[in-house]
C-alpha cells in the first residue's frame, strides 16, 4: 500500500476473497498472484472479478506455467525414474493444493471466456521466493527428501537457465 501511495494511487484494497470486494467496487486494477491455481472454479472467480472492474479495467494474474521449464524437466525426471519419483506432485501434496495449472493457451481461453481481452502474457523464471518455498517443502522420509532435492535442483536449474516457470497475464475488461 505504501508503494501505491508513493506512486499516486489513492485507494488500495487488499482482499483474500472476492465476496468482500463488492462494497469497494468498481476497481481500476485487480491483481491475483499465486491464486488461480488454488481455485476450485477459476472461471467463476474471473467472472465475478469482471463485474468488479470498471470497463477497460486491468486484471493481472500470475500462475505456474504448465509448459514451463520446471514442469517439463519434472515430467522428464518422472519418466527417467520409471514413474517412481513424481516431482510434479511434490508441491501439490502440500496444502493448499494446486487444483489447476495453466498454459499460455488455456489461460488466454479462460480469460476471454469470462469477458477479458488478453493484452500480454509473459513467462517468468522461478525467482528466489519460489525457490525458498521449494527448500521448505519437505516431509520426513527418504522418498520425500529425494523429491525435495529434485524439486530444488529443478528450480535452481530453471532460475540459472532463465527458463520460465510461471506466467503473468495482463488482461482488460471488455
Amino acid at each position: 500500500q505504501a508503494e501505491g501511495a508513493r506512486r499516486g494511487v489513492d485507494k488500495i484494497f487488499v482482499a483474500a476473497r472476492v465476496d468482500v470486494m463488492d462494497a469497494h467496487a468498481p476497481f481500476d486494477v485487480v491483481t491475483m498472484f499465486n491464486v488461480m491455481e488454488h481455485l476450485n472454479d477459476p472461471g467463476d472467480t474471473l467472472g465475478r472479478l469482471h463485474k468488479l472492474l470498471r470497463p477497460g479495467g486491468l486484471l493481472v494474474v500470475e500462475t505456474p506455467d504448465e509448459n514451463g521449464l520446471v514442469r517439463s524437466l519434472a515430467r522428464l525426471a518422472y519418466r527417467a525414474s520409471f514413474r517412481q519419483v513424481d516431482v510434479l506432485n511434490h508441491f501439490y501434496a502440500l496444502p493448499p493444493h494446486h487444483v489447476y495449472c495453466f498454459s499460455h493457451e488455456t489461460l488466454v481461453r479462460l480469460l476471454e471466456s469470462r469477458g477479458f481481452q488478453a493484452i500480454a502474457i509473459e513467462g517468468l523464471n522461478a525467482g528466489p521466493e519460489f525457490i525458498k518455498h521449494g527448500l521448505k517443502a519437505t516431509r520426513p522420509g527418504v522418498r520425500a527428501a529425494t523429491k525435495s532435492l529434485l524439486v530444488d535442483a529443478l528450480l535452481w536449474s530453471s532460475d540459472l537457465l532463465g527458463g520460465p516457470t510461471r506466467l503473468i497475464a495482463y488482461a482488460r475488461r471488455v
